[in-house]
């Protein structure tokens, strides 16, 4: 699930608070100044090297509020992803056990319910024509065919709807799973 789409925007969302805290922070602390540069006096001749050195007292500024504000937003983004994991991963676990279910279910019928069936239409069918059934016997065989292609075609599209939403959960499709059910 490290990859799934739905966690992959919260990387670079997550970067960008971080960065605005640090923004607020630089904006908080003083700007030291520093100035070097010579004179020269007409009056008296001399010559003179100077040093300036600026240190701004933050009484008034520290930037606080917007240092708060941008630690608060970083915050909730992190609440945000976790509850974004949170409920990826349930869901991740849900479709999961639909997934396996929806295997099972069409494997079973794939190849013991199939089987079965086929074999008693056989059987009905040739039972028939040698006089042993009825006709109406003969089409319940065949109806019981035909619902049990069904159910057959239904396990294998709430299979391939299982593998799908898996799939798109993990941002990757399974190859292994595939063959099972086919």
């Amino acid at each position: 699930l490290a990859q799934a789409p739905a966690l992959a925007r919260y990387s670079d969302a997550l970067d960008a608070l971080d960065s605005a805290v640090a923004v607020a922070d630089a904006e908080g602390a003083p700007d030291i100044g520093v100035g070097v540069g010579g004179q020269y006096s007409r009056d008296v001749k001399e010559r003179s090297f100077l040093i300036e050195l600026g240190i701004p007292l933050p009484v008034f500024d520290t930037n606080q509020g917007g240092v708060a504000e941008a630690r608060a937003a970083a915050a909730k983004g992190r609440m945000e992803l976790r509850h974004a994991l949170a409920t990826t991963h349930a869901t991740f676990e849900r479709a999961y056990s639909d997934l396996l279910s929806a295997y099972h279910e069409a494997v079973t019928t794939r190849d013991e319910l199939m089987p079965r069936a086929q074999e008693l239409l056989d059987k009905t069918m040739a039972g028939y024509k040698a006089g042993k059934f009825r006709y109406f016997d003969a089409l319940a065989a065949q109806e019981e065919f035909v619902e049990t292609q069904e159910a057959d075609l239904q396990a294998r599209a709430a299979y391939a709807m299982a593998l799908a939403e898996v799939e798109r959960l993990i941002a990757r499709e399974l190859h292994d799973t595939e063959s099972a059910a086919e």
